[in-house]
């Protein structure tokens, strides 16, 4: 291609690109106002997503209540199983029961203590 068949063009000399000074000032106008309308949308949808949240958080939690509620009363109105009567332990204090032995250490072994162990490690 011949660089003397190629068309060049040039800007008037007043404008300071191509569209002018007006067309700028439109497009920075039109840019700040769509700014704006994005950011009123975008505050509207938050909104609603925190207007939601909070009618699923009060549900969840009045559904909650009402389930603790009635197991309340259910337990309060069965009696306590094996003993007739509930006890409730109380922080920091002891914890008492009954125990039978069924096999004692002593019993189970002729001798107490098994000596030819330690005569095992004291030859080493």
């Amino acid at each position: 291609m011949n660089p003397s068949s190629q068309k060049h063009y040039r800007l008037p000399p007043n404008s300071s690109g191509p569209g002018g000074l007006l067309s700028r000032i439109f497009a920075f106008v039109v840019g700040i106002g769509a700014l704006i309308v994005s950011l009123f949308v975008g505050a509207i949808f938050v909104a609603g997503l925190l207007g939601l949240m909070l009618i699923v958080g009060t549900f969840v939690a009045a559904r909650v209540w009402w389930f603790k509620r009635r197991v309340e009363a259910e337990l309060r109105q069965r009696p306590a199983r094996n003993t007739g009567q509930r006890q409730r332990r109380q922080p920091g204090g002891d914890i008492e029961g009954e125990y039978t032995v069924i096999q004692d250490e002593a019993d189970s072994a002729p001798d107490a203590r098994d000596d030819s162990r330690d005569d095992e490690w004291t030859k080493r």
